[in-house]
């Protein structure tokens, strides 16, 4: 196993955990509203990202060089596996499927694919809320550039299923990032899923034709 598919299986076996947790979420649907299960997504959302940037740490070996972190940063990743792999554009190739809390059927957190500038926005969205909850900030003052999140009087929010959508989103990436450094015939690993709800009959297919899985 090279080192890429060894930083894919590195992330599958992490994501099982933010999956436990709302698969917790999940079980008592009554509990649905109270603080402490209201709790687990900002839980199961930084067990997510965690892992995530870690991923391209893991293949680029960043942090060695420059002595700070990659963040996921479409243009910082772009120029580190350029540096790295020769790979000219690996960004090109990204889409992520996720759940989107946003807009006038919010409730029914649709599955959309997220390609471009969209996906940056929405990225840069989570960088947001992770650097809220990392430096004990209000999540409620996340940015909701991508309008992918509810926004209640307080501020936007994110749902237990948009923590769904970004470890959906992290698989899709990491996956795209994989082949296109290393080719089509890339180990994809089984990834971890949550305990699905009726609305993940609509999740879009992947964007490009490879091994992704799910």
């Amino acid at each position: 196993m090279n080192k890429i598919e060894e930083a894919l299986q590195e992330l599958a076996e992490q994501l099982t955990l933010p999956c436990d947790m709302i698969k917790i979420h999940r079980q008592d649907e009554s509990q649905g509203r109270s603080k402490e299960y209201q709790s687990l997504r900002y839980g199961a959302f930084l067990l997510t990202y965690g892992p995530f940037e870690n991923f391209f740490e893991n293949i680029t070996g960043y942090r060695k060089k420059k002595n700070r972190t990659l963040s996921i940063e479409p243009d910082r990743i772009r120029d580190a596996i350029h540096r790295e792999y020769g790979v000219s554009n690996v960004t090109a190739s990204w889409s992520a499927r996720t759940r989107t809390g946003g807009g006038p059927t919010w409730s029914r957190d649709p599955w959309i694919l997220l390609t471009g500038s969209q996906l940056n926005i929405y990225l840069r969205d989570l960088a947001s809320l992770r650097n809220l909850l990392s430096h004990g900030g209000n999540p409620k003052k996340m940015s909701n550039k991508s309008k992918l999140f509810p926004t209640t009087k307080n501020g936007p929010s994110i749902h237990i299923t948009a923590v769904e959508g970004f470890i959906q989103a992290t698989q899709d990436i990491a996956s795209e990032t994989a082949i296109s450094i290393s080719g089509e015939f890339t180990n994809i690993p089984s990834w971890p899923e949550p305990p699905r709800t009726t609305a993940r009959k609509l999740i879009p297919a992947p964007y490009v034709k490879s091994t992704l899985t799910g």
